[in-house]
């Protein structure tokens, strides 16, 4: 599964279209922004302005996003302003829809549906409320949780036109990502790609890294660098972090010496980290202070390395070598490096695979 099915999945585990459940969907504008194919203002199922995409103001929806304009106005939350009295009286006659026009994932027939923008391609489908905004005049509003656990109710966003903003910000993001995937220079165009992404990353919470990290597998060994950098700058977000892995675990063995040098830089850390443990529990050193890393950036790590396509003569070169090897021995050997039912006993099992040769083709 993809990046962005990975996170329409969460979606739609959420059932969207369920006003009380205990974690509520998320609505985020820019995330809805960057994955639209068309963002339209529509009264009823009337198009009355084009924000993005080819339909035209003064038609109507066409079959399959014309649902997006029936989904049910949600309750009015406690703290809205205007009055509830008033807004009660004029939210639900104009909305923001944010779609996706693409195939489902796994048709072969490719046929373009229309989608949610907050789960675009997901096989499913949802009729996803998170992908639609109210208007009121000119504040909008959002279907939002004010508790939790609690229903879904109307939150204010803003006002309309600080909404335009942002999704016209989205709209020249993207139209710059679009040119930079296109440059048929691999390295020109990682290097394009590499310089856009922390603009991307503040615009769009995961959207932008992982439609980079997608786009910088197509540049094969002019990657590496920018995948490696993205793992193991300290100061660096998750969503680079975790993009970088993904990348070079799908390079299979283009990424290969990339892998082992994040595999070193891990190694000395978790040797660190045990060197500190005196007795103590790894969980009671972890995330605090210099030892801001915690068990599950380890799994992770190992995880996409497990997940490599490589050949034999690479997957022998991981067997063998030394930092898993002393990575293998920390977690045998030093007290408090594995505590029963932690989440390390599960990063050795993945090691002990590892260091087997159980890889990506076994399975």
């Amino acid at each position: 599964m993809t990046g962005r099915l990975l996170l329409a999945s969460i979606v739609v585990a959420m059932h969207p279209m369920s006003l009380s459940a205990s974690i509520g969907p998320i609505f985020d504008s820019h995330e809805n922004t960057w994955d639209a194919t068309h963002i339209v203002v529509v009264e009823g199922e009337k198009i009355v302005a084009s924000w993005k995409g080819d339909l035209k103001p003064g038609t109507t929806l066409p079959s399959g996003a014309d649902r997006f304009a029936r989904i049910p106005v949600p309750p009015l939350g406690r703290l809205l302003n205007p009055p509830r009295e008033k807004a009660a009286a004029a939210i639900g006659k104009h909305r923001v829809l944010f779609l996706a026009h693409m195939p489902q994932q796994g048709d072969e027939t490719k046929k373009p549906m229309w989608m949610a923008a907050d789960s675009a391609g997901h096989p499913s489908n949802p009729t996803s409320i998170t992908s639609v905004a109210w208007i009121e005049g000119e504040r909008v509003y959002y279907a939002g949780q004010m508790s939790n656990p609690g229903e879904l109710v109307l939150c204010e966003l803003g006002s309309l036109s600080e909404l335009k903003q942002r999704v016209d910000l989205g709209i020249a993001l993207r139209d710059l990502f679009d040119l930079a995937k296109r440059d048929g220079d691999a390295k020109r165009c990682a290097v394009r790609l590499g310089v856009l992404a922390p603009t991307l990353a503040s615009y769009s919470r995961t959207g932008g890294v992982r439609d980079c990290a997608s786009e910088l597998i197509r540049c094969g060994e002019s990657a590496v660098s920018i995948f490696t950098r993205w793992i193991v700058d300290p100061g660096g977000k998750y969503q680079f972090r975790e993009s970088g892995l993904w990348g070079l675990s799908q390079l299979g063995d283009i990424g290969i010496d990339g892998m082992i040098g994040v595999l070193n830089e891990e190694t000395a850390y978790w040797k660190t980290v045990a060197a500190e443990l005196k007795g103590r529990s790894v969980r009671d050193v972890t995330g605090k202070g210099l030892f801001t890393r915690v068990p599950s950036h380890l799994y992770h790590l190992l995880a996409q390395v497990r997940n490599m396509k490589l050949s034999e003569a690479n997957q022998e070169r991981l067997k063998s070598h030394k930092a898993l090897l002393e990575l293998d021995r920390l977690l045998r050997e030093v007290p408090g490096m594995k505590p029963e039912k932690s989440e390390m006993v599960e990063v050795h099992k993945i090691l002990q695979d590892i260091l087997a040769g159980k890889f990506r083709k076994d399975g």
